[in-house]
């Protein structure tokens, strides 16, 4: 059953272990993070025998970061030339693409080849979750780790680095698919109450304006 289970008084860490701690350690499987080391370091130590499992969402998202960012600086190389390179073209999914946006990809790439290796990564990153077992997706994230860590870009290799060090929480993930959709939208639900109130600059209003939101769930208020 998904509920909310507390809403704490600030996102420090030690706030956080100090909720988690009072969890059963048995009853706790999986935890499901975004992709920060801290709430990973947290989740290891108070739950020694769960699986932490960072969600998709942010994986691709670090990856649509990384491309953009590399299209940015790419942009900048050539900024006397006024150069504008597109944004969004290289963000979408080429699965969705029609074919003359494929081929404009393909054009841009080849007039920007510093970009290729962002490109190639952000896709096989969106294949990565498309694997219909861990076994799959494991051979897949190995082959992706190794082509970036072999790259002549420095950026390429510190973010094959980067999938290295998430390398178990992503593959655990093809055990379960777990992820962290439930709370992003109690997350997306919080952001709409405060929207509809005018804003709350009352911390304690705050907490109680959000806890009624989430009723008849039997969620509660963490405030120590």
């Amino acid at each position: 059953q998904r509920k909310v289970v507390g809403i704490l008084r600030d996102d420090r860490i030690a706030t956080l272990k100090k909720f988690l701690s009072k969890i059963p350690r048995d009853k706790v499987r999986e935890v499901c993070i975004d992709m920060k080391d801290g709430l990973r370091k947290a989740a290891e130590a108070v739950f020694p025998s769960a699986k932490v499992v960072v969600d998709p969402f942010h994986v691709i998202a670090d990856s649509n970061k990384r491309m953009d960012e590399a299209r940015r600086i790419e942009q900048d190389v050539h900024r006397k030339r006024k150069v504008q390179i597109p944004k969004k073209i290289f963000l979408v999914g080429r699965e969705k693409l029609t074919e003359e946006r494929r081929q404009r990809v393909d054009t841009l790439l080849e007039k920007y080849p510093g970009l290729k290796g962002f490109y190639w990564a952000k896709e096989k990153i969106r294949e990565l979750y498309r694997q219909p077992g861990r076994g799959e997706a494991t051979k897949l994230l190995e082959n992706i780790i190794f082509n970036l860590k072999s790259a002549d870009d420095a950026e390429l290799i510190r973010w094959g680095n980067t999938l290295k060090h998430w390398r178990e929480p992503i593959l655990n993930h093809f055990d379960n698919h777990t992820t962290n959709g439930f709370t992003e939208g109690c997350h997306t639900k919080i952001k709409m109450l405060k929207r509809i109130s005018y804003g709350l600059r009352n911390v304690e209003v705050y907490w109680r304006k959000m806890l009624l939101g989430f009723v008849p769930s039997r969620s509660y208020f963490h405030t120590t």
